[in-house]
């Protein structure tokens, strides 16, 4: 039996339709509806539809580095949230993209165009060329990825956790393994790119061969300043993943893929 919700068109409230129509030619009685109940959720639903702040490494500039200027190398969770050195962290998925590669200019408000794939950004008109610095050519596009990550904030009892009071945490766990679990995304380009993304695909494909979910594996996230391009270059700080012996149980794959779909 199909229960269809259909939008009504006609955008004045009232008491029968409530700007929905419900057509109920499969529904035989109000008992067999009841049945087949609206409650919770249902349907498909995007990334969109989910609650799940940035996290970014605080370098030497921009906005964060003025909010925060004692936390140069600190995981930013969100707007406002400190994420402490050496926390856990597991990729359930990693999307490949493609954006033009355009110089970092804050008050630049026009957002540099994001592509799914090398054909689409061909067809506009863009280059693939490699080696290309930002700006230089601003019709060249680089790899970029987003990463859907969980963070582990450890139970510690009386000690209050960074993660306590943030409306994304989740509890997860029994007794003294219980811990709060904060999804977040990861953009990934250039520099960071380069360091997370490779890991990422390998392990993943190692994960794939052995029959498990990418997000099985656990690693411990800390960062380092790092001189790029030479002694003329920029020091920024890169993230450094380190491949942790315990895997995450299967009830973690079932709770990350409720948060992610």
């Amino acid at each position: 039996m199909e229960t269809k919700i259909t939008p009504d068109n006609n955008d004045n409230d009232n008491d029968n339709d409530n700007n929905h129509t419900i057509d109920r030619e499969m529904v035989k009685s109000g008992s067999e509806l009841s049945k087949e109940t609206f409650a919770g959720v249902h349907g498909e639903f995007g990334l969109e539809s989910t609650k799940a702040p940035f996290i970014r490494i605080i370098q030497k500039v921009g906005q964060a580095s003025v909010d925060f200027p004692s936390e140069m190398g600190s995981l930013l969770y969100g707007a406002g949230s400190i994420v402490p050195q050496r926390t856990v962290i597991s990729f359930y998925g990693l999307q490949g993209k493609y954006q033009a590669n355009w110089a970092f200019d804050t008050k630049r408000q026009e957002r540099p165009p994001v592509f799914d794939t090398i054909a689409e950004a061909e067809a506009a008109g863009y280059n693939t060329r490699s080696f290309v610095k930002p700006g230089v050519d601003e019709m060249n596009v680089i790899p970029i990825a987003l990463a859907f990550c969980i963070l582990e904030v450890p139970n510690f009892g009386k000690t209050k956790s960074w993660a306590a009071d943030l409306e994304t945490s989740i509890p997860f766990g029994e007794g003294k393994a219980k811990m709060l679990l904060a999804p977040a995304c990861w953009n990934l380009r250039s520099t960071q790119y380069r360091q997370v993304v490779p890991l990422l695909r390998t392990m993943a494909s190692h994960a794939d061969h052995d029959g498990k979910p990418m997000c099985a594996a656990r690693y411990e996230i800390t960062t380092k300043l790092s001189q790029i391009g030479g002694a003329g270059g920029n020091a920024v700080y890169l993230p450094i993943l380190k491949r942790l012996p315990e895997n995450n149980a299967a009830s973690f794959f079932t709770l990350a893929k409720e948060i992610f779909g």
